[in-house]
């Protein structure tokens, strides 16, 4: 069983309680798969948000959430490590990374839309690396998981995402080559930040759909590292490079009408 369903924004401007998918989802689950007799072994997903960006927790039970969605994550976690004694099948927790890649409802599509309409300013000197994930890659670790032998995976947390780093400025850079648009056009930090401080204004006015905030520009000056040597034991070299996953990415919004 490999369960996914969740409510996934990060709930700014909400509380703890909007995310019942998060927390009476995963009790429903856990009570059903007690009843499942057949079931020998379960991933459950959470996320990277249990820690936020920037926080090296020393253990898989350290948590720094921020927001409400990372609050959720973490109760969900602590549900299913209480119940383990009470469940017949293995399983284990699953934290992607920041996931992008085709298909539709990423947020990375606007990011990617938005450089190839040549719209694209790069926030001063913000180049933070991350360990991202992309969704080729995420679905082979996903498979790779499941057909392990489930003793070598019970009770563990994996980070499913690229075994790189990548550098934002490096991976706007590769999506600019690709869509064949010029050199990435560079905002000085004062511009940057007043742009941030604006978008702010806009957000608490209800405009959502704003370009910069400053929670967004400090996100993009964080490195934001995740330990992902636990899932290569178990799915090695990985299908897709950075610049193969950039060009399908492309193709994909092309063959869509999306830029």
């Amino acid at each position: 069983m490999l369960h996914l369903a969740a409510r996934t924004d990060l709930g700014l401007d909400d509380d703890i309680n909007g995310f019942s998918a998060n927390t009476d989802g995963i009790r429903n689950i856990l009570k059903v798969s007690r009843k499942i007799l057949s079931l020998r072994f379960a991933a459950f997903a959470s996320t990277i948000l249990v820690c936020k960006p920037g926080y090296e927790p020393t253990n898989d039970y350290d948590y720094h959430p921020t927001t409400p969605y990372g609050k959720s994550k973490v109760i969900g976690e602590k549900l299913v490590r209480e119940a383990a004694g009470n469940l017949h099948f293995n399983w284990c927790i699953i934290r992607p990374t920041s996931i992008w890649g085709p298909g539709y409802g990423s947020h990375y599509l606007d990011f990617f839309r938005t450089i190839a309409r040549g719209r694209y300013f790069h926030p001063g000197k913000a180049n933070n690396q991350a360990v991202y994930g992309y969704i080729g890659n995420f679905v082979y670790q996903i498979e790779k998981l499941m057909a392990a032998p489930s003793e070598k995976v019970h009770q563990k947390v994996f980070y499913l995402g690229d075994y790189w780093p990548t550098r934002l400025r490096e991976w706007t850079d590769m999506i600019h080559n690709e869509t064949g648009r010029r050199k990435v056009r560079v905002l000085p930090n004062c511009l940057a930040r007043l742009t941030a401080m604006s978008g702010d204004v806009l957000w608490w006015l209800g405009l959502k759909k704003v370009p910069l905030t400053s929670f967004r520009l400090k996100n993009m000056s964080i490195d934001r590292l995740y330990d992902t040597s636990l899932i290569q034991t178990i799915a090695n070299d990985l299908p897709y490079t950075l610049e193969d996953a950039v060009k399908e990415t492309v193709a994909w919004l092309k063959a869509n009408g999306e830029i």
